[in-house]
């Protein structure tokens, strides 16, 4: 009888590593809600846009929580979700999320020093290539998206000058 429970929790491991190795992002503990938000905009964006994706598992290998308004990543592999964002309970704005932040991490982790608002409007300007895959995006979402990209272009032109 021992055997079996010994290979029962052999395959059950190597299973829950298979799965894990194949994304190889770790969630940070949190409640379930969240963790299965998370997951489906990581699951959207794999199905949606697979250069993305890449990026995304290229880059990233943790995500945290922290209390606030702002998402942002911690160098060099770490999304940080804010529960302003979580709170609106929507895949689409989770996963253009993870697209932004794990474009901040791909522009780091490939050398690439930028002003800091020309890489906001990158990120941006990705996040809203992405929504547009998507057959169906939050008005809110998209025009906060398109909002950011004209407020961070207006400041580059204005820097051009």
């Amino acid at each position: 009888m021992r055997i079996w429970y010994a290979i029962i929790l052999f395959l059950s491991l190597t299973m829950y590593s298979y799965s894990s190795n194949e994304r190889k992002i770790k969630i940070d503990p949190c409640k379930e809600e969240w963790r299965n938000l998370v997951d489906s905009s990581i699951e959207l964006v794999k199905n949606t846009d697979p250069e993305a994706y890449m990026i995304l598992v290229k880059n990233c290998s943790n995500i945290q929580f922290m209390l606030g308004t702002i998402s942002t990543t911690v160098l060099p592999n770490t999304i940080v979700i804010n529960t302003e964002d979580i709170s609106k309970n929507s895949v689409n704005n989770i996963a253009s999320l993870l697209v932004h932040e794990s474009y901040h991490l791909e522009l780091y982790n490939s050398g690439k020093i930028m002003d800091p608002d020309e890489e906001e409007l990158l990120c941006y300007q990705r996040e809203y290539d992405f929504l547009t895959k998507l057959p169906y995006v939050e008005d809110w979402l998209f025009i906060h998206i398109v909002k950011r990209i004209i407020y961070y272009q207006t400041i580059s032109s204005t820097k051009e000058k």
